[in-house]
């Protein structure tokens, strides 16, 4: 493993690659203000794949009016900062904001039980700019098992109807907190590639969350994407240290070498509502997975810090065209075939 500090010139080559990228976070949740859009911006990064509704864990999932209610106040936080974001419903909006320097917004969801067991809501949220959406959380719902239930049925007879709904409308179908039938079965049943937004490796963490070999071959034979979080309980370190960069790269290559450079990407999680008292909390509730004293990989751990990635993908060896390809030319491939190109 090369050491991560960079000679000058390496350190040069990464902040050209770093201005270059269209680099595409899978998973953030920003504060949506406008200092969050500026802190983005300083970033580097170009599109955002923002959660609507909002999810805490501690509270009850959000129903179909609280997720009108959300999606209604990221509408008005895009309008109120038009001159640094936009609404990305396709494609060509992600290479639009790269153009203008602007951060484009990208809607997405991480529960479909908002739906409220009414298929034809999907439409309705498909209209108002939700992109992705993730079939259940961690627990069951009406549409399958999620990753932490005792169970593992797989998919509904509703939820088929609604992966066959999800493709007819060009929705791109989340599997990150899925469970392992429910994940298996949608890849099996969907026409278009689907991604996992925000997990890590479960052969590096046995963690319920992370993803094993076989889903991420599974995912890869259809195309998709695995994007890899800076969540820090999903990593296992020597000793349980906080993870760093390296570890981060460790995963990223991990899939590269499972699958290929063309089914990675970023998905961080990063929370900038995540206070110290709440991940205390987080820390009490999932104790039986959660050790890291911060909740993020030391070097990534805001929406400032993506070129500490950059750089760390440059010091291991890998090429300006398959670090463009990491940062989110994957993501934006996988996106422009599911959701469009808007042309």
């Amino acid at each position: 493993m090369k050491n991560m500090e960079l000679k000058s010139v390496e350190d040069e080559k990464a902040w050209e690659i770093h201005k270059k990228a269209i680099i595409i976070d899978g998973c953030v949740l920003p504060l949506f203000n406008p200092d969050s859009v500026q802190r983005m911006m300083d970033g580097g990064l170009t599109g955002a794949c923002v959660t609507v509704p909002s999810i805490d864990s501690s509270k009850p999932i959000p129903g179909f009016r609280s997720a009108l209610e959300h999606i209604a106040d990221r509408h008005h936080w895009i309008e109120q900062n038009s001159d640094k974001t936009l609404l990305a419903s396709n494609a060509t909006d992600i290479e639009k904001a790269k153009r203008e320097g602007k951060v484009a917004i990208i809607l997405a969801n991480q529960n479909a039980d908002i739906i409220e067991g009414n298929l034809r809501f999907l439409n309705i949220f498909h209209n108002l700019g939700v992109k992705i959406c993730q079939l259940t959380y961690n627990y069951k719902n009406e549409i399958g098992d999620g990753a932490y239930e005792r169970t593992d049925g797989g998919l509904s007879n509703f939820g088929i109807d609604v992966v066959k709904e999800m493709n007819r409308l060009n929705m791109l179908i989340d599997l990150s907190h899925v469970g392992k039938s429910t994940t298996k079965e949608t890849l099996e049943l969907s026409k278009d590639p689907v991604i996992t937004s925000h997990a890590n490796i479960k052969s590096l963490c046995d963690h319920a969350r992370n993803k094993t070999d076989e889903q991420i071959k599974a995912l890869a034979e259809k195309g998709g994407l695995m994007g890899i979080t800076v969540f820090a309980t999903f990593y296992k370190t020597k000793d349980n240290t906080q993870p760093t960069i390296e570890n981060l790269v460790d995963c990223i290559e991990y899939v590269v070498d499972l699958v290929g450079i063309n089914h990675v990407g970023i998905g961080t999680d990063l929370d900038e509502y995540m206070t110290k008292q709440r991940w205390a909390s987080y820390r009490r509730t999932f104790s039986k997975f959660v050790t890291p004293e911060a909740p993020y990989v030391r070097g990534l751990e805001n929406v400032e810090s993506y070129f500490n990635l950059t750089k760390g993908l440059v010091a291991r060896g890998y090429s300006e065209q398959e670090i463009m390809k990491i940062l989110g030319g994957n993501f934006l491939r996988i996106f422009k075939e599911v959701c469009g190109n808007g042309l």
